[in-house]
């Protein structure tokens, strides 16, 4: 048996993505302050399942789950970033969605409720994720 000549690179070489066209949400991060509000594993209250933040000046929006909380509050993400990306496709600034979504009461049993008057201000998205 001999050496395979084939050329086996393109099966072998990292893929990088490229992404072409407009971004659907807004941008996951901020450099400044932002304002959040609590996600609940309840409705009303409860364990939180991670906090979800925005900030008009940059136009950036995004979720932070408690690692405390585990694999619920990290899947619980992909709805959050739904919610909001499919805001932003409305012509929604950061504040408006999130606004939208505390008065629509969205939420779920897998997905936390948006706790009631709790927004409150971070110095950044790092300080949410301390």
């Amino acid at each position: 048996m001999g050496v395979d000549d084939r050329d086996f690179r393109r099966a072998t070489e990292d893929v990088h993505f490229v992404q072409v066209g407009e971004s659907l949400g807004f941008s996951g991060s901020s450099s400044g302050v932002v304002r959040y509000v609590k996600v609940a594993r309840q409705q009303g209250e409860g364990p939180v399942l991670g906090y979800l933040w925005y900030s008009d000046a940059e136009n950036a929006a995004g979720y932070v789950a408690r690692e405390a909380e585990g694999d619920d509050a990290f899947n619980a993400g992909a709805y959050w970033y739904d919610r909001l990306a499919a805001a932003r496709q409305r012509g929604l600034t950061p504040s408006q969605a999130v606004a939208e979504l505390v008065e629509a009461n969205v939420g779920g049993k897998s997905t936390g409720w948006i706790v009631p008057d709790s927004e409150a201000e971070a110095q950044g998205v790092a300080q949410l994720k301390a």
